[in-house]
């Protein structure tokens, strides 16, 4: 039984890294930085205005979501 939850934990945590780009890694292009991430002029990953930062993760903002599908 503890192997199973091991592995879950293993898929979330492989999930999340392959979705959020961590904020202020070295970028050159937007696509090097990730899901909710874009390339900033400091040529450092930076959240879409759309994202919140949490631990210097991107996680999609429930606000914005809100906002744009009531507009």
């Amino acid at each position: 039984m503890a192997w199973l939850r091991l592995a879950a934990l293993l898929a979330l945590a492989s999930a999340v890294a392959s979705q959020h780009g961590t904020v202020g890694r070295p970028c050159e292009v937007s696509t090097d930085c990730g899901t909710g991430n874009y390339c900033a002029g400091n040529k450092r990953c930076a959240c879409l205005t759309t994202y919140v930062e949490i631990d210097s993760y991107c996680w999609r903002s429930k606000c914005a979501s809100y906002v744009l599908s009531h507009s």
